[in-house]
């Protein structure tokens, strides 16, 4: 009840704002007289010289800096390579803006005895791009990189690593402008230090055609560029740390260790970066990052619900996912795994036109998890089934990544880039599980049993990417080819032992060996030509062809009379083989003007398939896939932009889901594919209004509409009387496979579904640049249908998300407050008696004060969370407490120091909900990774961190003396604008 009362006070408190008067104005360059945008504007207090409040000037040079009380202030307007203008300000009257009228700057103005050399403003905005100082939010001494991108406004981190600026996935990283691991986000965010870093850049970048063209494509991403501190851009730099400590529970006293390792150098514009770790506490490096090398059918259901390994004692999580219409999982990470994580990327400049680059990536990861999972089955007859299941489970893989980029641009009118990949992998798993299906009543059993599955993988891909592309005489006049093919090849052994038991029946058991091959050819090549046309149209024609093959064995053996696996069972055996030829005509018309855009495609692509099965008639699909397409952005100004997208495509039914081959891997899930499938028709309508106000305050809108006609959708038959016997070519499955508790499933299109999902973000400072609001407001809306013993179940799941934060941000001390709420609403038609309501509640505060300056710092963060209405058992209440004790050592604190304790209280749990059309899961890790300490030594190898770390301190250090005396303007407060200076 406190926590609840906490939450709700602390939503209504940190909504008030007090709006008092604005400070208006307009900066011009002095010798030409133009205005002046992106011009940094502020007023400081005239007692210590700290920010108040700031603003970014207009396209025409206009600035507002809202929220002003009476009183006297040091009004600055600022731009990098002018002059600064510094005067005494006096607000008197609140009832209306103090107009400040034309300021001019002049270019080149130098201070006596110093250069301004950069301002210092925590948030910049360039155009399309929003520009973090890392100094104003630097996280504390040692952390990574994402802890700093976890204090940037309007950035968020989930527990899988997923990084959103504004509501927009990232989708890379780049370092000083050039991709860093092929620009997987999670492996720089999780691997670079944050004391490395100088700046943060985020902005959308067009695809690789639609830089060249100059016709947007609709292909935007949005990415993170960082660049490194000034001291750290030439030569070697890099640190090393070692961490070793125990858990601290009553009942376990495991080593816990953490090491890794970066290494880098940079010297104009070459980079090479040598990173990795090593450790037992859920750090996951590229553990994970780098895709499945399962080769194989795999190994029943052994390990397929283990979730990901989160941050060892990290925050707590609620996200959106799991079942097929959706869920949200709680805690930090179940299961306990090591890993060991090395590599290395790399970026050559050979000359301006040729540079090559590419990284390395080797994971290992041993992971082993305890789970328990309580099913609910809905049933058409109202007389549901309930399932439980305890799952041990233990996963080793290892995996090695190589990616590379050639790019040779030999002029302004030609680019070549060459792009080659390679992946090879293994696995190996195993679990063991026990289980139980029952009715409603306790004691009325329909079956019980275990399992034993292992599995071993092996997988090899590979991949050739390249693109051509010429600007011809006219301008907006290009042709382009591309090139893209690749293989996979993979093999599997797997055992699959289980023992069934039923009250009224004699007992099942299966036990088999499945060995699998598999292997995928593919390619494909385009040619696009665009032409500009009058009235700046422009149109685009692009013509695709492509192929693919694939061919699969698998063969199940059962023991002989001496117990070996060498009698083939016929049944669960099969050869496939499936090509696919497809071509792809695209035309799209493009006007482009100085405030809007806007774009009309449409594109037919007529294909052909076949799939065979040894021993039964091949399947032949010519069919003629749609896909029209539009688009409309506005512009207002270059941080104020709407957009608005529409595009369809029709979806073909995939091979497995179309062959009717038997796959007994799950005895209580039998599954077979259906040849009578349609294609779905895909609608999918976006949304997406943002926009950065001269204060720093910005918003950021989307909505998403999405509507499917056929959807594909697994239907599950649970008693064999009820099963449709008109269904084609399943003569295989019989009443003595199909036994109580168990349950054929079969994919059909069940009609038209939708989903809608809508998203508001708001990020401003209130009353000073000193504290900051940001709020972010989400809904969800999962229409989805499935079948039930031949009867439609319709799903309705509403999901409503809030979450805000308050961070207050001084030179030595910084504290953040959060709060989210979360409510889950499913609704049945088939079972509305199984109708529910679920809710997360959470909130926390995390801290850092600098005890001495640079020297010795400590950080805490405290959460706590509730989940309310879920199964019985399945209520987790609970506080994460963590906190951190650093000290730095040596003349330029190139050593720290650290003492971490997490998990205080010893209540992390994880606990993840499934929601779908025919089942609700609640899913418990046994052995989550609770209360351990940990002492690390971190020591920096470079010299240039180290020279760099003094021009760090001198700029946040009040005891620096402007000539004259006294501190320089700007000085002193936390996080708010400053002129750093060098001495001449």
């Amino acid at each position: 009840m406190k926590n609840t009362l906490f939450v709700t006070l602390f939503l209504c408190l940190a909504q008030v704002a007090v709006a008092q008067t604005s400070i208006v104005g307009r900066i011009f360059d002095a010798e030409d007289r133009s205005p002046m945008p992106f011009a940094q504007v502020a007023i400081f207090s005239t007692q210590d010289t700290s920010l108040i409040a700031g603003a970014t000037t207009s396209d025409n040079g206009s600035f507002t800096i809202e929220r002003v009380r009476k009183g006297k202030y040091i009004f600055r307007a600022m731009f990098i390579g002018y002059g600064t203008h510094e005067r005494i300000i006096e607000v008197t009257d609140e009832s209306r803006p103090l107009a400040l009228g034309r300021i001019s700057l002049n270019k080149g103005v130098e201070l006596a005895g110093f250069e301004i050399t950069e301002t210092f403003i925590p948030v910049q905005v360039r155009g399309d791009t929003i520009e973090y100082s890392a100094e104003a939010f630097r996280p504390v001494a040692g952390s990574a990189l994402e802890e700093l991108l976890k204090r940037l406004p309007g950035v968020e981190i989930d527990s899988e690593g997923k990084i959103t600026v504004g509501g927009k996935e990232i989708s890379g990283i780049l370092v000083e402008g050039e991709r860093f691991f092929d620009d997987d986000p999670r492996v720089a965010a999780r691997n670079i230090p944050a004391d490395f870093v100088d700046r943060v850049q985020t902005f959308t970048r067009q695809s690789d055609q639609a830089r060249f063209t100059g016709i947007d494509d609709g292909n935007e991403e949005t990415v993170i560029n960082l660049s490194f501190r000034p001291g750290m851009r030439k030569g070697w730099f890099g640190r090393l740390t070692a961490g070793a400590g125990y858990d601290l529970t009553s009942n376990n006293n495991d080593f816990r260790y953490s090491n890794d390792f970066n290494i880098n150098y940079f010297r104009d514009k070459d980079q090479l970066t040598i990173l990795g770790g090593f450790n037992n506490v859920n750090n996951q490096g590229f553990t994970d990052l780098m895709g499945s090398s399962d080769g194989g059918s795999g190994g029943g259901r052994g390990g397929n619900r283990g979730g990901g390994g989160g941050r060892g004692g990290g925050g707590p999580t609620v996200i959106m996912g799991g079942g097929s219409s959706g869920g949200f999982s709680f805690g930090a990470g179940g299961g306990i795994t090591q890993s060991i994580s090395p590599g290395v990327n790399f970026v050559k400049k050979f000359s301006e036109q040729l540079s090559v680059g590419g990284s390395y990536a080797y994971s290992r990861s041993d992971r082993e998890s305890g789970q328990k999972t309580d099913q609910h089955n809905i049933m058409s007859d109202g007389d549901d089934q309930f399932y439980s299941e305890d799952r041990r489970s233990e996963r080793l893989s290892n995996q090695h990544r190589f990616n590379s980029e050639i790019r040779y641009i030999p002029n302004e009118d030609n680019e070549l880039i060459i792009r080659p990949s390679m992946t090879y992998g293994t696995s190996e798993n195993q679990s063991v599980s026990d289980y139980l299906t029952r009715y409603e009543n306790v004691f009325d059993t329909i079956n019980y049993g275990n399992t034993l599955n292992t599995s071993e993988n092996l997988s090899f891909s590979a991949r050739l990417r390249a693109d051509y592309r010429r600007r011809l005489a006219k301008p907006r006049r290009t042709i382009s080819f591309e090139f893209d093919g690749g293989l996979r090849i993979g093999n599997s052994l797997d055992t699959n032992y289980s023992e069934s038991y039923y009250p009224d029946r004699s007992p099942d058991m299966v036990d088999q060996e499945v060995r699998g091959k598999s292997n995928n050819y593919n390619w494909s090549t385009q040619v696009a030509y665009t032409e500009p046309l009058i009235n700046d149209f422009t149109l685009e024609l692009r013509y695709r062809i492509s192929g693919d093959e694939n061919n699969s064995q698998r063969d199940a053996f059962n023991k002989n009379d001496l117990g070996e696996f060498t009698v083939k069972d016929s049944l669960y055996s099969n050869i496939m083989a499936n090509s696919n030829f497809t071509q792809r005509f695209e035309a799209r018309i493009q006007k482009n003007a100085e405030k809007y855009q806007y774009s009309l495609g449409f594109g037919v692509f007529p294909a052909y398939s076949t799939s065979r099965v040894e021993g039964r008639e091949a399947i032949e699909r010519p069919v003629v896939n749609l896909a029209p397409q539009a688009s409309f952005r506005y512009q207002f100004s270059r941080q104020h932009q709407l957009n608005v997208s529409y595009s369809g495509r029709t979806n073909q039914p995939s091979v497995s889901q179309l062959q009717p081959v038997l796959d007994n891997s799950d005895p209580r899930n039998i599954r077979i594919g259906n040849q009578d499938l349609k294609p779905s028709f895909n609608h999918n309508l976006s949304v997406r209004y943002n926009n950065f106000f001269q204060n720093f305050s910005s918003i950021n809108t989307f909505l998403r509409l999405s509507m499917t006609q056929n959807q594909i959708t697994s239907v599950s038959y649970y008693s064999y009387d009820a099963f449709d016997q008109s269904y084609p070519k399943i003569t295989d499955v019989t009443s003595e496979m199909f036994r109580p508790g168990t349950r054929l499933i079969i994919p059909e299109n069940v009609g038209t579904v939708s989903n809608t999902f809508g998203m508001f973000s708001y990020s401003t400072p209130l009353f000073t640049q000193k504290v900051t609001l940001s709020s972010t407001t989400s809904g969800f809306l999962n229409n989805s249908k499935s079948k039930i013993d031949s009867n439609v179940n319709v799903l309705n799941n509403l999901m409503l998300s809030e979450n805000l934060r308050i961070t207050y941000r001084l030179q030595d001390f910084d504290v953040s407050l959060n709060a989210r709420f979360q409510v889950n609403d499913a609704r049945y038609t088939l079972q509305p008696d199984q109708n529910n309501t679920y809710y997360i509640t959470s909130g926390g505060v995390d801290f850092t004060w600098q005890i001495i300056r640079n020297k010795l710092a400590v950080s805490s963060d405290f959460n706590f969370s509730r989940m309310d209405n879920l199964s019985e058992g399945h209520n987790p209440r609970w506080n994460l407490w963590n906190a951190q004790l650093s000290y730095n050592i040596g003349k330029a604190n190139q050593g720290q120091i650290r003492l971490r304790v997490m998990d205080i209280l010893n209540q992390n749990k994880n606990t993840q909900r499934n929601v779908s059309e025919t089942f609700i899961e609640d899913v418990t890790y046994h052995n989550t990774l609770q209360r351990y300490f940990l002492v690390a030594f971190t020591y920096n190898l470079n010299t240039a961190l180290r020279s760099s770390a003094p021009q760090q301190q001198n700029a946040r250090n009040p005891e620096r003396r402007w000539e004259g005396g006294g501190r320089p303007p700007g000085e002193g407060g936390g996080g708010g604008p400053r002129i750093r200076v060098i001495e001449m």
